[in-house]
């Protein structure tokens, strides 16, 4: 997948908000905004790295899990790879009080029945500190208990 300072020239498409509702990510650092219902036009790899993660599904009211962006003006191929789904640009209503993603802060929580854990961190929570992602150089050193 490219990065947006390293690709020399881009291809477009454009993304529909489907839904009533504002929303934005972040790809490489830059924040697409979209208003609702809106049209944003963005390079081809963009909005391939939106489908292929999954961040902007939404639970609709019809009990249907899909991405909140619609593709259109696409290169041939992008449908190849993404597939029919991707071009459906239909408005959709998402289903209010519905958590999306690992966005956990607006869960509702009954104080009485919440426990806050502080865990202290050890050397072991930054074993791969350091080395390349994915690398593995065998079994971690034993850590002692610290304090």
């Amino acid at each position: 997948m490219a990065e947006l300072s390293e690709v020399d020239s881009y291809r477009f498409c454009t993304l529909v908000n489907r839904t009533a509702v504002p929303a934005e990510f972040m790809f490489d650092g830059k924040v697409f905004a979209f208003k609702a219902s809106a049209r944003l036009t963005v390079p081809v790899f963009v909005a391939e790295w939106l489908y292929r993660t999954g961040n902007q599904k939404v639970w609709t009211t019809e009990n249907d899990f899909v991405q909140r962006f619609g593709i259109t003006d696409g290169p041939d191929d992008l449908l190849g790879l993404l597939g029919a789904e991707a071009f459906e640009t239909a408005p959709i209503t998402p289903k209010e009080g519905v958590l999306e993603g690992w966005d956990i802060r607006d869960a509702p929580r009954d104080p009485a029945k919440t426990k806050v854990i502080p865990v202290r961190l050890t050397r072991a929570d930054y074993i791969n500190q350091g080395n390349a992602a994915g690398a593995s150089m065998g079994a971690p050193a034993p850590v002692l208990r610290e304090g």
